[in-house]
């Protein structure tokens, strides 16, 4: 365990030396600023908004990590640790904590607001708000980082090719409900796709979280990073490294 904490924190010297996540933080300052400028507002729909904002971030986040890899480096690492998991581990501990440091300001930024002045939201909030939003956020960011993680250089080696194939696979979880009604057999989109969209559909006709829906929602993003997780460390294992 202490080896791979050693690691998760080399990882993070490096990645805070580099300039990776300065445009996601100003993004997500604009984003913040813009958003509950406009009052009032929703409390769940800036929740989920926000949500489907980590989401793609994390996206960005994820690639521009892989794509600034270095494989002479990584291997240097992996013969270090000598033991997969904990290189693995270290890898993706530093990309769970990225998400959680942002979903933390995504989900605390409404709280501080609405103790400033509630008159920014429509009605008051409630603690089930922040815990069933803070989650979702959370792990959208989380289902954001693996998807775009899996197009990682080592596996997709064409940097376009790999572009293409993580809008094309957030387009079909934005759409897959739309063409699910339309064509039956893409159903089966609903299981493979993330399902970052899906809190909105769950709250149509209300204002407040259903918990058990929003439980639900999140569990299928759990299932959703872990196989996709299972799935790209596979990948790593057959092919190690670029050179």
């Amino acid at each position: 365990m202490k080896n791979l904490i050693d690691l998760y924190k080399l990882r993070r010297k490096l990645l805070l030396k580099g300039s990776v996540l300065v445009i996601p933080t100003v993004f997500i300052a604009v984003f913040l600023g813009t958003m509950y400028s406009m009052t009032p507002i929703g409390i769940c729909s800036s929740f989920l908004v926000s949500a489907v904002c980590l989401y793609f971030i994390c996206i960005f986040i994820s690639m521009s990590i892989n794509g600034k890899e270095n494989d002479i480096f990584e291997e240097t690492l992996f013969l270090h640790c000598r033991k997969a998991y904990i290189f693995y581990g270290s890898r993706e501990l530093m990309l769970a904590v990225i998400c959680c440091y942002y979903s933390l300001i995504l989900t605390l930024v409404p709280v501080l607001l609405f103790f400033i002045n509630n008159d920014w939201f429509m009605r008051k909030m409630q603690v089930t708000d922040v815990i069933c939003g803070g989650i979702y956020i959370l792990m959208c960011g989380i289902a954001g980082m693996v998807t775009g993680d899996l197009f990682h250089p080592r596996i997709i080696n064409q940097r376009k090719t790999a572009i293409i194939c993580v809008i094309l696979v957030s387009v079909l979880a934005v759409c897959k409900h739309g063409l699910a009604t339309r064509f039956a057999i893409l159903k089966v989109l609903d299981y493979l796709l993330p399902p970052f969209m899906d809190g909105f559909h769950a709250l149509v006709n209300t204002e407040y979280f259903n918990i058990a829906e929003i439980l639900m929602i999140c569990l299928h993003m759990v299932v959703y990073a872990v196989v996709v997780t299972l799935i790209k460390i596979k990948l790593f294992q057959i092919k190690r490294f670029r050179y």
